[in-house]
């Protein structure tokens, strides 16, 4: 019986010294390279095979997701991107439906926003990732702005909300427009809540910037048929980051199959 005990202990640690366990990865010490890909694939490196943003010896990725469970600063900026896309894409399908005759949840009010390069010039911002908030910045608790424009990304704040939660698709764009008009249309040292003039959407006038803005996202909302994760979030789970699910949630929304819906049309002809 002794003898099987030292036959399974020598055989454990052979197996251990050819083949490594570590997280959700499987190394091996012999060829010196992991055998399993990260299993959020490209989010924080090209490298699919890197364990640890390349540095082992002094960072861990229990999950696989992310070095000690914070938001990789990569995988942010793609995100921000990302969504700039989504508010360019949501444009772009109410502009096709509406000369086809056809609702995608706007009304055709996404129209008003511009074409191509004035939606990306007057409705996105250029993003960067800062660890902490440096002095001289202004902006909210997603993104600060400093002497140049350029938002500035606060990993925790971006993609997370409280309690344990992530946000959502829906209020990254928010987020987003709030800041492109921040940015782009009244200039990153002058952030007024406070619309002058008042400005209309959906027969409704805004003073303020974050209703304006929440408006807007709701039709984008609508036209990108967000479900209500994808709008609102959903829970985080300890030590867990945000942002590789997101960017994937992200990317699988303009790839996935678009729900037409045609409309009424009054005695012109016109979409109502």
């Amino acid at each position: 019986m002794r003898r099987q005990h030292v036959a399974l202990v020598i055989c454990a640690f052979i197996t251990s010294f050819f083949f490594a366990d570590v997280a959700q990865a499987v190394y091996h010490p012999t060829v010196g390279r992991w055998l399993t890909r990260d299993p959020i694939g490209h989010a924080d490196s090209m490298n699919t095979y890197e364990y640890a943003i390349g540095e082992p010896t002094i960072e861990v990725d229990p999950s696989g997701e992310s070095v000690s469970g914070d938001e990789d600063p990569h995988c942010l900026l793609d995100l921000a991107k990302e969504i700039n896309g989504l508010i360019v894409q949501a444009v772009n399908y109410s502009h096709i439906a509406k000369a086809g005759a056809y609702d995608r949840g706007d009304g055709g009010r996404l129209t008003s926003l511009g074409h191509g390069s004035e939606v990306i010039e007057k409705w996105t911002f250029n993003a960067q990732f800062v660890s902490s908030l440096v002095l001289g910045q202004t902006g909210n608790a997603s993104v600060s702005h400093g002497l140049i424009p350029v938002g500035w990304l606060h990993g925790d704040n971006y993609v997370r909300k409280p309690v344990n939660r992530c946000r959502g698709i829906g209020e990254l764009i928010e987020t987003n427009l709030e800041e492109a008009v921040h940015q782009k249309q009244q200039g990153p040292l002058n952030k007024p809540h406070t619309l002058v003039p008042a400005k209309e959407w959906k027969d409704v006038k805004y003073r303020d910037l974050g209703s304006f803005v929440g408006a807007i996202t709701d039709d984008m909302s609508a036209v990108l048929h967000l479900d209500t994760q994808e709008k609102f979030g959903f829970p985080r789970g300890e030590g867990k980051c945000c942002c590789p699910r997101l960017l994937k949630m992200a990317r699988d929304i303009i790839p996935r199959e678009i729900r037409w819906h045609p409309v009424a049309t009054g005695a012109s002809g016109g979409v109502q």
